[in-house]
């Protein structure tokens, strides 16, 4: 007999150009909870010959990520599809052998160099009051630039910081339109003048590096130095093409940690027990030393801290995939060239998995805790063979950094701010966020 699927709820009403509003509004998150609140684990929308479904539970996840992941596609293009998995293939070897020996202390490095620049400026003027967004945007740069590019940007990092903001467009990840700007028509973007003139610096930056690596004949293992060897069709890619991609990995990767690093300082300001709590872990395994890569296994509740930080403010809000082919979910049947949805934001704060789910609490990340949710309630860098590039990279630079900083300093938040995450740009802070700095 064959399969008989029960019907995917879907608000009455909704067409496709409410779908489209829904998705590119001030507020995509809130549209999205909102349809799941009211309609369950899965949600279809409409969206011309191609409907979205909206999906919100643990084992739907899951076979995206893992048990079915051959049905879907991250890229519509099939030839995109295959050079993002090829770029995946060629990054990840990167990281490996590399990130204790050789990646770990450029990290901790980077943070003793904001660190220094604190205490002087404190010293100089006794206060400090910083975007707390912008210095450790500044730590992140120089990791990623050092560490992916070989390239020491520690006294251009300020002015890189910059430029990147002043671009504004193009910058961050917007998880929406990576989805579907190729399937609806788009107003083009025109960048002001000083933010043409920011990303003319920042490629000019980008393109001397890989001028240089080439001059270098390129046998380091280094980023550039895998681009420089691709080929499209069979032909050599030109200095100009690897600048460009190289800037795009740039920027997502050194995103990710830039997002963790800067909601942990607001949460741990807002969470006096917590603070003292990590205090006094950092103060008992590392005693005042700079801490190192085999000193994480001995500071469980740093990680748990940086967890739960992943949980509630995830750097990439939503995740996106296209299905290939037909394929159930539970009950249910999607189609062959439907859209699929999830969002982290969304699965992090849901009460079956996470009670009191706005409350900061890093002892929800025990064993014993953790191993009582469905794996797949959490998934900050996706899973699979599409996960995040950075999946080891980044909790690591996030934990050296934070080790670094926190045993010295304790931030406060400056009153009467609007502190709001940005969904377009990597829930990045949308304004900022303002806090003083004090020696501890």
């Amino acid at each position: 007999m064959p399969v008989t699927y029960a019907t995917v709820p879907s608000p009455t009403g909704a067409t496709f150009e409410s779908t489209l509003q829904g998705l590119r509004n001030y507020d995509p998150v809130s549209f999205v909870a909102e349809l799941v609140d009211t309609y369950g684990d899965i949600v279809r929308l409409p969206f011309g010959t191609q409907d979205i479904y909206l999906l919100n539970h643990p084992d739907f996840i899951h076979d995206v990520f893992v048990n079915k992941s051959s049905y879907f596609a991250k890229r519509k293009d099939t030839n995109a599809e295959g050079n993002y998995l090829h770029q995946i293939s060629g990054i990840l070897p990167l990281f490996e052998g590399q990130l204790g020996t050789t990646y770990a202390p450029i990290m901790v490095d980077a943070a003793l160099h904001t660190r220094n620049r604190w205490e002087a400026i404190y010293q100089e003027h006794g206060h400090l009051r910083v975007d707390i967004y912008k210095e450790v945007m500044r730590i992140t740069l120089e990791i990623v630039f050092q560490t992916l590019f070989q390239a020491d940007v520690q006294a251009e990092a300020g002015q890189i910081v910059d430029a990147i903001l002043t671009m504004d467009v193009g910058y961050g990840f917007d998880p929406i339109a990576a989805l579907i700007n190729d399937l609806v028509p788009t107003t083009p973007v025109f960048l002001t003048p000083k933010a043409e003139a920011a990303r003319s610096y920042m490629l000019k930056l980008m393109l001397e590096l890989v001028q240089t690596q080439r001059a270098n004949s390129g046998d380091s293992r280094s980023l550039l130095s895998w681009l420089l060897k691709q080929q499209v069709n069979g032909q050599a890619i030109s200095d100009e093409q690897v600048a460009n991609q190289a800037l795009t990995i740039m920027f997502s990767m050194h995103e990710v940690t830039a997002t963790t690093l800067s909601w942990a300082w607001y949460l741990l300001s807002q969470y006096p027990e917590v603070d003292a709590r990590l205090h006094t872990e950092l103060t008992r395994v590392l005693n005042g030393r700079t801490p190192s890569f085999e000193d994480l296994p001995n500071l469980p509740y740093t990680e748990m801290v940086l967890k739960e930080v992943r949980r509630l403010y995830p750097s990439v809000w939503s995740v996106g995939r296209f299905v290939r082919d037909d394929v159930s979910f539970g009950d249910y049947r999607v189609p062959s060239g439907s859209i699929l949805l999830f969002s982290q934001r969304i699965m992090h704060r849901d009460r079956r998995y996470f009670p009191e789910p706005d409350r900061f609490d890093p002892m929800r990340w025990t064993k014993e805790a953790e191993g009582a949710r469905p794996e797949y309630s959490y998934f900050p860098f996706s899973a699979g063979p599409r996960q995040c590039a950075g999946r080891d990279f980044a909790p690591t630079k996030d934990a050296l950094v934070l080790a670094t900083l926190a045993q010295q300093w304790q931030a406060r938040l400056v009153p009467d701010q609007h502190l709001e995450p940005y969904p377009q740009k990597s829930f990045t802070p949308r304004y900022g966020i303002q806090m003083t700095l004090h020696p501890r």
